[in-house]
């Protein structure tokens, strides 16, 4: 067993170490290199959560779906929300709108806006 004297930096980990290990290994986070398709695993394996699912819609480029009405074919639309940060909104948010855009944060052909509502605004 470790005792406090006998840690060393072998054994702390940084998050500096994990990037070298990855870099050095040719690792990556990404399944895919098709962004849709990772979403679309992500959407699958977030279901497995079942009334912790942190999705709350979706709708992909190129899809028309009755459920979203106003967005267009080109439309991409994603909704997460923790169960954990809908009852923080809840307790501690009272008739809340934040609106927030990206700015060159993406190589896409398009804006990612974050919108926030609070139920019952």
């Amino acid at each position: 067993m470790l005792s406090r004297e006998n840690v060393s930096r072998i054994h702390l980990t940084t998050r500096q170490d994990i990037k070298n290990i990855k870099r050095s290994l040719g690792l990556t986070n990404q399944l895919y290199a098709d962004d849709a398709t990772n979403v679309r695993l992500m959407l699958e394996e977030m279901a497995e959560f079942g009334t912790d699912n942190p999705i709350l819609g979706c709708k992909f480029q190129g899809c028309i779906s009755s459920d979203y009405e106003g967005l267009n074919n080109e439309d991409f639309f994603l909704d997460i929300q923790h169960p954990l940060q809908k009852e923080m909104l809840k307790k501690f948010g009272e008739e809340i709108v934040s609106v927030d855009s990206t700015h060159g944060t993406n190589s896409y052909n398009f804006k990612l806006i974050t919108v926030l509502v609070v139920d019952g605004f």
